[in-house]
């Protein structure tokens, strides 16, 4: 199987006007997704600790030689500048493996970072870290086999309403529930009259439904939903 880390290549480039351009002859590049994470351990948790994913940030980052003049490409002395480091661009990060498949990541971005070293008896190379504006959009990612493949899309924080014992988001139409959380606790899926900590998912109408017996209160976290289409 083809290390798609060590691929053919991977680029970053920046969209100007129609045109896409490779930013700096790119040597070396990097993608990360970080998560804040929060504690959600309780009396139920057992000897180790428990966790939830909150906000994510997402970075990327180019390094390669750079020139004086853009051509095909963009040099870090265009990206220096003011107009451009100070307002989203939008950048397009591509991987490719040795099978010659490809996968892009994009969309709207900030500057965060760049140095150049330039010595004299060398080519001069540049690196530029970008933070990415949101959530990046995916590529469509093919199927795995065996018909396993699964839509996870980003959990839902849905807000309570005092004295409520249920809450609904039109995402959740048709879908297919994953995780329910209260106040970090995981709730289990029921088809009868939710219980402590049960719930009940009605898929035409995409609204949750707790215990009746202990509604919703001011001040409550909101409910996490996981769940794929």
């Amino acid at each position: 199987m083809s290390d798609p880390v060590h691929g053919q290549y991977c680029v970053l480039s920046m969209r100007v006007g129609i045109t896409n351009y490779p930013v700096l002859c790119g040597t070396d590049t990097t993608y990360a997704c970080n998560a804040e994470m929060i504690e959600r351990t309780g009396p139920e948790s057992g000897g180790a600790r428990q966790w939830m994913r909150r906000i994510e940030e997402h970075v990327s980052t180019v390094s390669g030689l750079t020139k004086v003049s853009n051509d095909a490409s963009l040099t870090f002395f265009y990206m220096l500048q003011t107009a451009i480091r100070r307002e989203l661009q939008f950048f397009i990060q591509t991987f490719a493996d040795h099978d010659g498949n490809s996968y892009s990541i994009s969309g709207n971005a900030l500057i965060a970072s760049q140095n150049i070293n330039g010595p004299a008896s060398d080519f001069s190379s540049a690196q530029i870290e970008i933070r990415w504006d949101g959530t990046p959009t995916l590529a469509i990612i093919a199927p795995p086999p065996s018909g396993t493949e699964s839509d996870v899309q980003e959990p839902l924080y849905i807000p309570v309403v005092d004295g409520e014992v249920s809450v609904q988001d039109n995402h959740l139409i048709g879908a297919t529930i994953l995780q329910v959380r209260r106040n970090g606790r995981s709730q289990v899926p029921t088809t009868g009259t939710p219980g402590n900590d049960e719930y009940k998912f009605d898929s035409v109408t995409g609204r949750v439904y707790t215990d009746a017996t202990v509604p919703y209160v001011s001040g409550e976290q909101p409910i996490y939903v996981l769940y794929k289409i």
